[in-house]
């Protein structure tokens, strides 16, 4: 028998073992040397003399047929077969593929080209699928035949197709689809494990049946440590890797088969918790979120979660909720989220948290868009003071636009000097000298315009990018010191606002000293402006940071001192210079002095000076005179001065003289 498309002389140099195999003949037709060894022959005459049919079950003789038909689409199989050569038992993988052979009669017919790669070293590298099982079965689905790895697998007591596949992969499905290739878990003499089955309708090729009934060719491959790779490769793209939680991914896949079911989903934002990560460390940050995740999959219910990233949440309750359901559901949240947690060797922290909530189907029945509501509605907290909830009403989307607008803006605004700072004197209400100078952000945006501060500085909190505009700010503002006080005095210092997401960053002094320096500056040329809300928690966490920027020589003020904590038994504690009284109380005056004697008393027990914020109007003259009378000299406000960019500045200290001793 020829071999008219195999190079046999360049076939037998190989290592790997390469055999040609008669599916029809049902024997050996040629084979290496290697391929010898395999089948623990001594010659080729030997082994192309064996009787291959013997013992050959009719479930392998007809799956052979069927790669034939494979082989005649120019297709290769690769599989891992159980062979027994002289009582040997060996799994070796081959890969299969078509070769014509001439036969002693002159006609050609497609035979089977094997490759294999064998060795007990590779057996016991671990991971090895198990050898094909091979299966036919009537067309009632009664079993014929198999192979012995499929017996040592499942026993030898089945009898039936449906007893091996599910229902659902059974002789129904295949007869509606012809063949069946797919992963599937079945019931195994160890338990339950994965399988790859393929399934085709063949006609028998045996002169003792009949032609036109089918027959079914069953093939299995455990693919058990596999299919658990998978799974777990799976869970992972699904999975936060972090808190266990779904990440955006699995929360979108879970929610699909919840399409126009009642449903709330709860969109939640923790409020401080950059600095927290930034203080304590991201250990630290990892702990608290994974706490938090607890918090919430111990929430009453029957929810999903998942965390989108950073410190945002989803909660979705899989139920309808009344309006009350959803308050008590959001207070519930805010409680528990917002419970000190010990981090960090035992350092206590707390965060809260804004929470915006949406409906389906209400709201939305798509969660993709509901997830936007609920995004918008928590902005809307934020906007409205933080740690509260929101629902969702029509139109939140717009803000939630133009901050994304903002954001996107920022950094090259930041690169390309967009932002301007303008300047508002602070000035002795008695004499008109200007003291103190306040540097004020602003930013004109080519496409969005005039910008309010608060809503970019509020985007710039959120994004993490605080730190790198008011850093912006400081150096525009040394550039910005000597010609300041050529138009003024050598005196004037100029104070600057710092957030407290900037302020508690492990480098912010070292930075700060360094961006000085760099511009010839001091630190007392300075004052440093933070809120209540800032300072008070960096108090309570015995952050050191404060008295470091003292000792540096740097000044600070408590600005909108009586809007924020106001608690007495902290105002001790705060090193700080100046207190700046909110404008509130200075609107007031003509109703109420007590109030604003009463802080002035307080801090000048503290040797700190009083800033009067808000002295704006004409009216308001009277009511500045009122300040000077009380010894709140220090004194801002439009009646002065507007905020107004470097090159209009002007010094009208000599106006101001003149307005404040005429009472004008």
């Amino acid at each position: 028998m020829n071999l008219p498309h195999l190079h046999t002389l360049e076939a037998d140099q190989l290592r790997s073992p390469i055999w040609v195999y008669d599916v029809v003949g049902q024997r050996m037709v040629w084979a290496n040397t290697a391929a010898l060894h395999l089948w623990e022959s001594e010659t080729l005459d030997e082994l192309c003399q064996r009787d291959f049919a013997e013992g050959q079950s009719r479930a392998v003789e007809q799956t052979l047929h069927g790669y034939l038909e494979r082989f005649s689409e120019e297709k290769q199989i690769d599989v891992w077969w159980e062979i027994s050569p002289k009582g040997i038992k060996k799994r070796v993988f081959i890969r299969l593929s078509g070769v014509w052979i001439t036969t002693d009669d002159g006609s050609q017919r497609l035979a089977m080209l094997l490759e294999g790669q064998y060795s007990p070293e590779l057996l016991n590298a671990g991971d090895i699928p198990s050898a094909a099982m091979a299966v036919l079965f009537d067309q009632q689905g009664v079993l014929i035949s198999s192979n012995p790895p499929f017996q040592e697998h499942f026993g030898a007591d089945l009898k039936e197709l449906q007893a091996i596949l599910p229902q659902e992969t059974g002789l129904r499905h295949i007869q509606s689809m012809g063949s069946l290739g797919q992963d599937i878990e079945l019931n195994t003499l160890q338990g339950m494990r994965w399988h790859h089955a393929e399934v085709t309708i063949q006609q028998v090729l045996n002169q003792h049946d009949n032609p036109h009934s089918p027959y079914y060719v069953l093939t299995l491959i455990d693919i058990q440590e596999r299919k658990l790779r998978e799974i777990e490769t799976a869970n992972e793209a699904r999975s936060d890797l972090l808190t266990g939680l779904l990440n955006r991914r699995g929360l979108l896949q879970y929610m699909a088969s919840h399409e126009g079911c009642d449903y709330t989903l709860f969109y939640i934002d923790l409020d401080g918790f950059k600095p927290i990560n930034d203080s304590y460390g991201h250990n630290a940050g990892d702990e608290l979120l994974r706490h938090l995740a607890h918090v919430l999959m111990h929430q009453d219910g029957k929810k999903v979660c998942a965390r989108l990233g950073g410190d945002e949440f989803v909660v979705v309750f899989l139920e309808a909720l009344s309006d009350a359901d959803i308050q008590t559901r959001a207070n519930n949240l805010l409680h528990d989220l917002s419970r000190k947690v010990s981090v960090a060797n035992d350092c206590l922290v707390r965060v809260s948290a804004s929470i915006g909530i949406a409906s389906s189907p209400s709201d939305s029945s798509d969660i993709y868009q509901l997830i936007v509501q609920a995004d918008a509605a928590m902005y809307e907290a934020k906007k409205q003071g933080r740690h509260r909830s929101v629902v969702y009403q029509m139109g939140m989307e717009s803000y939630m636009l133009r901050r994304t607008q903002i954001l996107q803006y920022m950094d090259s605004a930041i690169a390309n000097n967009q932002f301007e700072v303008h300047y508002q004197p602070i000035i002795n209400g008695r004499t008109g000298d200007t003291i103190l100078m306040e540097a004020l952000i602003r930013w004109h945006h080519p496409t969005l315009g005039a910008l309010p501060p608060l809503e970019f500085i509020g985007v710039a909190e959120d994004s993490g990018k605080i730190a790198r505009l008011e850093s912006w700010v400081i150096r525009r503002v040394c550039q910005d010191l000597a010609d300041i006080r050529q138009r003024f005095s050598d005196d004037v210092r100029i104070t600057i606002n710092i957030s407290g997401a900037h302020l508690v960053q492990p480098d912010f002094v070292a930075e700060l000293l360094l961006l000085l320096e760099a511009y010839q500056c001091k630190p007392q040329d300075f004052v440093l402006e933070l809120t209540e809300s800032v300072l008070v928690p960096v108090v309570e966490d015995n952050n050191t940071c404060l008295d470091e920027l003292v000792a540096h020589g740097f000044q600070l003020a408590i600005d909108d001192f009586g809007t924020g904590y106001s608690s007495l038994a902290y105002i001790s504690q705060l090193p700080a210079q100046f207190v700046k009284i909110d404008k509130a109380f200075v609107d007031r005056l003509h109703q109420d002095q007590n109030t604003l004697l009463f802080i002035r008393d307080l801090c000048h027990k503290f040797n700190m000076q009083c800033i009067a914020e808000g002295v704006e109007q004409v009216e308001q003259v009277e009511q500045a005179g009122i300040l000077n009378d009380s010894d709140i000299l220090l004194q801002q406000g439009y009646y002065f001065a507007r905020p107004q960019p470097l090159s209009e500045l002007e010094n009208d200290s000599e106006e101001f003289t003149i307005r404040c001793q005429a009472g004008l």
